[in-house]
């Protein structure tokens, strides 16, 4: 046998596969190339629609763990009973901006600047400065403290609230929809929601965890009935059956408060009670 013949057939397959095998490889590199630039346009939306749920999902969890932490706990001693009620601090600390264009109602349109910090959340309107100037609810000491400073000039006047829960029986009917909205760098989902006082549009964003309660109670909109769970509301379009149309949205957020808006040092605190009672 011709040995040297025979290496040189063997080197040639060798080589023809080697060469093939490289052929192959950048054949299925292009192919696969080209089916990943197929799919990420439509699957884009699909990816953005799987991350809001697996947040949501997240997010509704959470609540339901702050829910049951929330609850009252009660201990008899000595054959009486003791309420211990433990107050979650608020998880959004910043603030943002909320205009409120209202058409047709007895209420004027507004501007707010909402800040919030562990247990307080502050108020302030930029143009229409009635009745207050500033309100500054503490959820840990359920104390409303109000600045006006054209009726009590100087003063900072505080009296304790109860703020009632509002019974998840009367939350709006809200029915999901699968368009999605870059607000203000936060993604929100559109919500289609019907009550027994307006219907409309209302888009809500997981990035955002406030206390929608509070701020509806500073903003007079509990009759609202906005369903906590599905998130912070960053714009709404509201029809209501009185006439008057509502549109509210939410700018300029921060994750850093101001903390100017929470300094009453300048003013005499003045218990409401006191004030009510003449001393």
């Amino acid at each position: 046998m011709n040995f040297k013949l025979f290496f040189t057939a063997i080197l040639l397959i060798c080589f023809t596969g080697i060469n093939n095998a490289q052929i192959d490889l950048g054949k299925i590199a292009r192919d696969a190339k080209r089916t990943v630039n197929k799919r990420v346009d439509r699957n884009i939306d699909k990816a953005i629609d799987n991350t809001l749920d697996e947040t949501e999902d997240a997010i509704k969890g959470k609540n339901k763990k702050k829910k049951n932490k929330g609850e009252d706990d009660y201990y008899d001693e000595k054959g009486g009973t003791t309420v211990i009620k433990e107050v979650i601090p608020n998880s959004f600390a910043g603030q943002f901006m909320i205009t409120r264009d209202i058409e047709g109602g007895s209420q004027e349109s507004n501007m707010y600047t909402i800040a919030m910090q562990e247990y307080e959340t502050a108020i302030r309107p930029l143009m229409v400065k009635t009745p207050h100037n500033l309100i500054i609810y503490d959820k840990e000491n359920e104390t409303k403290t109000t600045i006006n400073t054209v009726k009590y000039e100087g003063k900072a006047l505080r009296d304790w609230v109860m703020r009632e829960e509002v019974s998840e029986k009367k939350y709006a009917k809200a029915e999901r929809t699968d368009e999605i909205e870059d607000i203000d760098g936060y993604i929100a989902r559109k919500y289609t929601v019907k009550a027994k006082e307006y219907e409309g549009e209302v888009w809500f964003t997981k990035e955002i965890d406030a206390d929608l309660g509070i701020i509806n109670y500073l903003l007079e909109l509990d009759e609202l009935f906005l369903d906590p769970k599905l998130g912070f509301p960053l714009k709404m379009n509201l029809s209501f059956d009185d006439g008057y149309t509502e549109i509210f949205k939410v700018t300029d957020i921060n994750e850093t408060a101001d903390q100017s808006l929470f300094d009453i040092s300048q003013y005499n605190l003045v218990d409401m009670t006191d004030l009510e009672s003449g001393k």
